[in-house]
């Protein structure tokens, strides 16, 4: 007979519920690093104007549809007598097809701009391939809140166009016209989460030793490099350095490889 009761209850969902609300699928935002991608493509030069800045404002305001990208690991069959089990042997990143819906205005503004990327990445009339470096570009999804706070974002890297989607028009239709832009992308990287704080600084002042708590009075201030210190409160100073530098040994290091949103290590060096 099953023994023993549930982990929750219902009442306690709902005081839950309470505290904290559910990440709501209407609240993103996407950024395209155009201004990138036409300083580095003489196929552009034509948008290496105030265009560039309308253009990323636009990619912000009018994306009505995105997908946040995933992951995949890939596992092989490993036999132990008559037992079979699975091991890992790699993981990929599912941003190979990532699909942005855009509202389109009557100038047809993104569209002529996705066009003409496309043809940097490959020239519709010789067929001549652009440089990777000359087309690729970063790509920012944000999930916000209801007050427009990130609280998380997902960067595609090396992201390039791959289909400019049919666009159907008919005259027993009345609505906006939509593109669909599918992204390629070589891989991602996520902020992290650390919990229930108004933003990442707030929590890295929770979890870092030798700082004052995170509702304390500080001030953020950065670099040239973009390096971020926090300057002393009237109520004391802090005693470390929170971007203090790792110390490597050579002789134990570990290479790491990037995956999405972690550094996991590979491999020995002396392996």
């Amino acid at each position: 007979m099953p023994q023993g009761k549930s982990t929750g209850t219902f009442k306690e969902y709902r005081e839950e519920l309470k505290k904290r609300s559910f990440a709501r699928a209407e609240r993103f935002e996407v950024e395209f690093n155009i201004a990138d991608i036409v300083n580095k493509n003489e196929d552009l030069i034509d948008w290496r104007t105030k265009d560039a800045l309308n253009l990323t404002k636009d990619v912000c305001l009018f994306c009505e549809e995105v997908q946040i990208p995933g992951m995949i690991l890939s596992n092989k069959e490993y036999n132990v007598g008559p037992w079979t089990f699975f091991r890992n042997t790699k993981v990929g990143f599912l941003g190979n097809e990532i699909n942005f819906t855009f509202l389109t205005d009557q100038d047809w503004f993104l569209r002529s701009f996705f066009e003409h990327w496309v043809n940097a990445c490959a020239d519709t009339v010789s067929q001549e391939i652009g440089y990777p470096d000359d087309v690729t570009t970063t790509i920012t999804i944000k999930a916000l809140d209801v007050q427009d706070n990130v609280k998380k974002e997902w960067t595609l890297y090396e992201a390039m166009p791959k289909v400019i989607n049919l666009v159907p028009l008919s005259s027993g239709t009345v609505s906006a016209v939509r593109n669909t832009l599918i992204i390629s992308s070589a891989y991602w990287d996520s902020s992290e989460v650390y919990g229930p704080y108004e933003s990442d600084m707030e929590a890295k002042m929770v979890l870092s030793n030798g700082y004052k708590e995170a509702n304390s009075t500080y001030h953020m201030v950065t670099d040239g490099s973009g390096k971020v210190f926090f300057e002393p409160s009237k109520e004391g100073h802090y005693s470390e350095d929170p971007n203090p530098e790792p110390e490597i040994n050579p002789g134990q290091a570990r290479q790491l490889t990037r995956t999405g949103g972690k550094y996991l290590p590979a491999f020995n060096s002396d392996d």
